[in-house]
């Protein structure tokens, strides 16, 4: 007979000691402030049944000796049909407790713990608004017994394929907006009118200003706005771009939609324009060293108010190249930069 190693898939438990707490009664509204008799919270000890889950299986100690010396892959469809089974088992005593048949421990589950609220369904949720009103029966049951959100809910697959109906002849499943209560799918004003959401930047106390941040879960994740929905003005007292982990690295960009490239380009080192759509911008103006910046025109093209104040800066400058091509609006400008190139070249 072959000999073959046990092994096991187990969810460990023991026995806890939990205490179960009474509420006090309501407070009282009084002159002195002072009550006949005090209240005080009761403390009831009580040990948790915590079992232990498991489903045996094994692995021959000849596919455990192949795999260790020439790296076969073990056969682990055994381990993984007994993960599922550890792992239903599991869920039914969160939500059931004791199942029909298993040991008398005393386990009960969230649909039978003693005490839990009960409502009744509105009736079949696939018949709309059957399941929005009735997930909201619940909750206003649990804000009756003052549990506050987020909440979780739990459904059976029959129903949850139920809740994916439209609500009357809108294009909006229940399920929808189901989700928007338990987990927001909108965030905002439920008005009729432009209204204000405010982010919190004080303490609990309200009496000091403090800097919160609204940050993303994962470092340069997330998208705010997109090409199709944009957000019509930003108001910031700074901007700041950073460098960033990998290209592209911080940068601001002014572009029409659906086009290819920008307008306008900024980015750590140049500021760049173009006439955008399919063609890359085409001008620049680059630090390319210490007080030394880079300019890139063919062509430039210098109004009458202008042409003077740039003839008095370029005096200033020890060194200058020139473009291709100046262009200025008037026969009398362009004789004048003609004898200032002659003077600078001198």
């Amino acid at each position: 007979m072959p000999f073959v190693s046990p092994s096991n898939a187990i969810l460990v438990g023991g026995s806890p000691l939990v205490d179960e707490l009474t509420e006090m009664s309501r407070a009282t509204i009084s002159m002195y402030g002072e009550t006949p008799v005090e209240d005080i919270i009761r403390y009831t000890r009580k040990s948790l049944i915590v079992p232990i889950i498991h489903k045996d299986f094994r692995i021959h100690w000849r596919d455990v000796i192949a795999s260790r010396r020439k790296g076969t892959p073990l056969d682990t469809a055994n381990a993984e049909s007994a993960a599922l089974q550890v792992a239903q088992l599991e869920d039914e005593l969160i939500l059931t407790g004791e199942y029909a048949g298993s040991p008398r421990l005393g386990i009960e589950g969230l649909a039978t713990a003693t005490g839990r609220n009960t409502v009744a369904s509105v009736g079949a949720w696939a018949t709309s608004p059957n399941a929005i009103n009735s997930v909201k029966a619940a909750m206003e049951e649990l804000v009756a017994d003052n549990f506050y959100g987020p909440y979780d809910l739990i459904l059976q697959p029959s129903a949850f394929l139920d809740s994916h109906t439209f609500i009357g002849t809108t294009a909006v499943m229940q399920i929808d907006k189901i989700t928007g209560w338990i987990s927001p799918k909108y965030i905002g004003p439920y008005s009729d009118t432009a209204d204000i959401m405010r982010f919190r930047t004080k303490n609990k106390a309200g009496t000091q200003a403090l800097d919160h941040q609204f940050q993303p879960s994962d470092n340069e994740y997330g998208v705010f706005g997109s090409e199709e929905y944009h957000w019509k003005e930003l108001h910031s007292k700074f901007l700041m771009l950073y460098h960033g982990q990998a290209a592209p690295y911080g940068e601001l960009r002014i572009k029409v939609q659906g086009e290819a490239n920008p307008k306008a380009h900024l980015t750590e080192e140049l500021l760049e324009f173009g006439p955008g759509g399919a063609v890359a911008p085409d001008v620049y103006l680059k630090r390319v060293a210490i007080t030394s910046l880079s300019l890139k025109p063919n062509i430039w093209s210098l109004k009458q108010t202008t042409f003077s104040k740039l003839e008095a800066q370029l005096r200033r400058l020890s060194c200058f190249t020139f473009p291709l091509c100046f262009c200025p609006q008037t026969d009398t400008y362009k004789s004048r930069f003609t004898r200032m190139i002659i003077r600078k070249q001198a």
